[in-house]
């Protein structure tokens, strides 16, 4: 089994996955809580269909949505 880290592009992932469906267990959905916002990250993000181009990021596979106030929240579009 490769090491954390060590994937280098989502087909890497994806085949891992289609080799191993067990390895994914857990820590599905994260909440980061930062100083001025928060993330609502998912460790699978990259796979996720996004037609409302709320996901984030740059790592391989982790997204996140950002919020910066319960009130401006786009909750309309993350309850679909």
């Amino acid at each position: 089994m490769k090491e954390k880290g060590s994937f280098h592009s989502i087909g890497e992932i994806e085949r891992f996955l289609e080799r191993n469906p067990e390895a994914v267990k857990g820590g599905l959905c994260q909440i980061e809580v930062h100083a001025e916002h928060m993330h609502l990250s998912f460790v699978h993000g990259a796979f996720i269909d996004d037609p409302q181009g709320l996901l984030q990021g740059e790592c391989i596979a982790k997204r996140y949505v950002r919020l910066e106030s319960y009130e401006s929240a786009p909750w309309e579009l993350l309850g679909n």
